[in-house]
C-alpha cells in the first residue's frame, strides 16, 4: 500500500497534538466509550470525495467535551461541520484532570459515507453482573 508524504505528516502532527497534560510525571489519557458517526451530507450520492478530517478535542474532567480544534480539514465545509457535530457527542470516561486527544473521521463515496479512524485508547464497557435476589423467605 502506498502512503503519501502528506498523510504521514498529518498523522505525525496528530500524534504530537494528541499528547495529554502531564500529571505527577505520568500521562493521563481519556478512554473513549463511543465515537458517533457523523450524519451523511444531503448530497452524499453526488459528492465524489475521499477525504478525512481531524480534530483536537478537550476532554474535561467533568465528562464534557470542551474546545474542538480543527487540525485537518476535508476542504468541504459541510463535511467538516457534520464531523464536528458528531465529535461533540463523543462519550468518554472522565479523568481527574482535563486531557486532550485527536480524533479522526474518514469520508468516501466508495464506502457507506463515514468511518471512524481509531487510534489511541478506546474502552469496552462490560455489563456488570447484578446478583439475583434470593428466593428464600424467612
Amino acid at each position: 500500500m502506498r502512503v503519501s508524504r502528506n498523510f504521514l505528516l498529518v498523522i505525525g502532527a496528530a500524534l504530537i497534538l494528541s499528547s495529554t497534560l502531564p500529571v505527577n510525571s505520568q500521562q493521563v489519557e481519556s478512554c473513549i466509550i463511543e465515537q458517533p458517526i457523523p450524519e451523511l451530507p444531503k448530497d452524499h450520492g453526488l459528492l465524489d470525495a475521499i477525504t478525512s478530517v481531524m480534530f483536537r478535542l478537550e476532554f474535561r474532567a467533568d465528562g464534557t467535551i470542551g474546545t474542538v480544534q480543527l487540525i485537518h480539514s476535508t476542504h468541504f465545509k459541510n463535511l467538516d461541520a457534520l464531523a464536528e457535530e458528531a465529535a461533540r457527542k463523543i462519550t468518554f470516561l472522565p479523568q481527574h484532570v482535563t486531557t486532550y486527544r485527536v480524533v479522526q473521521y474518514q469520508y468516501s463515496w466508495r464506502f457507506p459515507g463515514w468511518k471512524v479512524a481509531r487510534f489511541g485508547k478506546y474502552c469496552t464497557i462490560q455489563p456488570v453482573a447484578v446478583p439475583k435476589p434470593s428466593s428464600t423467605h424467612r
